[in-house]
């Protein structure tokens, strides 16, 4: 493979492995793009960078939690739960990729789940909507009461000011449960959730951030689960190849390899600093028209003769 090649895989890779958008509906649009195959032990090197960039990212709060029975509780349930995909991978991964790794079904899983992602994710939005309205409705009542009587209003205020505020504090939330609070069944549910994602083009972090948001995970939690999940998942995926084909190492020392190692770590961190600061699930309903749109574009272009 070229290196130009070897660079422009590793972009879409990086950009793609971590967002709810499905890498692999990307690099097979790429692949027909540079009219070069898909070469999955180079992949699974990338997936080792991937690894690395998140060690990188979440190495404090790993560490933080080991530091804590219950952040080292929590660490192991996340570990758990990594064992159910896992297993279903070694026993149905060849069964699957024989019957879905095609550009039609890829097509149609990106746009499927996009359509299941507004359905999941409109509900953040809708309920985030309705929150601030309330708020800003009673607001304009308390604006109004105190301009009418100002001494009477502001007793009654200050009496229900805190509730009001705790009221919203809780409303702005589409969920309340925080990763910590999550009970090892649930975490278990997430992590078995993650099979779906074995289909090509469904993507494992779009299937994680939407059944952690239908079990009542909190979104910022919901998204350091579906990162912390990546770690042993990607790095496994690496070993795997690793243990299967020894022989292939000598090529990451190449200078493409390595470039495009270094690549993909870098970009994998960008896009886990900007994951971060997205504030509501309501925000991945771009990435659900996304999805949608480029399901579509695959089908015109590859997907249909």
């Amino acid at each position: 493979m070229k290196i130009i090649n070897q660079i422009i895989l590793a972009i879409v890779q990086a950009t793609t492995e971590l967002l709810p958008i499905s890498s692999t509906g990307h690099l097979l649009l790429a692949s027909q793009i540079l009219k070069n195959p898909i070469d999955q032990h180079y992949l699974s090197y990338l997936h080792f960078w991937t690894a690395l960039a998140l060690l990188t990212y979440y190495s404090p709060k790993i560490l933080k939690n080991l530091k804590s029975a219950a952040g080292r509780k929590l660490l192991i349930n996340i570990g758990l739960a990594t064992l159910i995909p896992a297993a279903a991978g070694a026993i149905l991964a060849d069964k699957i990729e024989a019957i879905f790794y095609n550009p039609v079904s890829i097509a149609l899983a990106l746009s499927c789940w996009g359509i299941v992602m507004i359905f999941v994710f409109s509900k953040h939005k809708s309920k985030n909507t309705a929150a601030l309205n309330d708020k800003t409705d009673k607001d304009e009542t308390e604006n109004e009461m105190t301009q009418k009587d100002p001494k009477n209003s502001a007793m009654k205020i200050s009496e229900t000011g805190s509730n009001h505020q705790a009221k919203f504090s809780h409303d702005t939330q589409t969920d309340n449960k925080s990763l910590s609070e999550l009970s090892l069944k649930k975490i278990l549910l997430i992590g078995a959730s993650q099979i779906l994602a074995m289909i090509p083009g469904t993507s494992r972090s779009g299937v994680t951030l939407i059944s952690s948001s239908l079990l009542g995970l909190d979104w910022r939690s919901a998204l350091d689960l579906s990162f912390l999940l990546a770690i042993p998942i990607t790095l496994g995926a690496f070993l795997k190849a690793l243990v299967f084909d020894f022989s292939q190492v000598k090529v990451y020392f190449s200078g493409g390899y390595i470039l495009s190692g270094i690549i993909c770590f870098g970009l994998c961190v960008l896009v886990l600093y900007l994951m971060r600061r997205i504030k509501s699930g309501g925000s991945m309903l771009f990435f659900a028209v996304y999805r949608i749109l480029i399901g579509i574009v695959i089908l015109l272009t590859i997907g249909v003769d």
